[in-house]
């Protein structure tokens, strides 16, 4: 378990995981070159709840294998890829849950999903191994109004180390990421 933790601008990986049962909660996450978090490996169950994932090339990266990883009450913000799952050419057999997460400000996708080897095109609801429920992301396509509203202040300039309250309300979902 890695708990009140920030992994910051270290090198090329934040958490690299392969094969062993992990839990990160109320954590933040940011600022390497290749990724947040990287998982892989066979049969293990990875859960990230309450963490703030941000400034990555690759947010949250689900490689290969049969890994049940779980995604919950989390941001995922000013990365290149939000969340990414699958591999080209590989058939992964794992799961990937989201829940109350909100991804913003993704430069290339909020959400990149490769399912039997393939990438797919649209994944705003997932598919047959991402299951998500209260997924936020922002979209130039969105035409209908937004049942809800929400900002993330760029700095805090009065207290740089403290982090901003985080909190999405919505009629069907709660977001409340709280960190140190």
């Amino acid at each position: 378990t890695i708990s009140n933790s920030i992994f910051a601008v270290g090198g090329g990986l934040g958490i690299n995981h392969r094969g062993t049962n992990v839990v990160v909660h109320t954590t933040i996450i940011e600022g390497f070159s290749r990724a947040c978090v990287l998982t892989s490996g066979e049969r293990s169950q990875v859960t990230l709840r309450n963490v703030i994932i941000r400034n990555c090339a690759i947010g949250l990266r689900v490689g290969y294998g049969r890994m049940n990883v779980t995604l919950d009450n989390a941001v995922v913000v000013n990365n290149k890829v939000g969340v990414w799952y699958g591999e080209d050419g590989v058939d992964n057999m794992g799961t990937l849950d989201i829940h109350g997460v909100l991804a913003i400000g993704n430069s290339d996708k909020n959400l990149k999903v490769y399912s039997d080897g393939v990438e797919r095109t649209n994944t705003d609801r997932g598919s047959d191994n991402v299951r998500m429920r209260c997924f936020f992301v922002n979209t130039k396509s969105t035409k209908r109004t937004p049942k809800s509203k929400f900002s993330l202040p760029e700095r805090m300039p009065q207290n740089p180390c403290r982090q901003p309250q985080i909190y999405l309300d919505h009629p069907e979902c709660h977001i409340g990421v709280k960190v140190p």
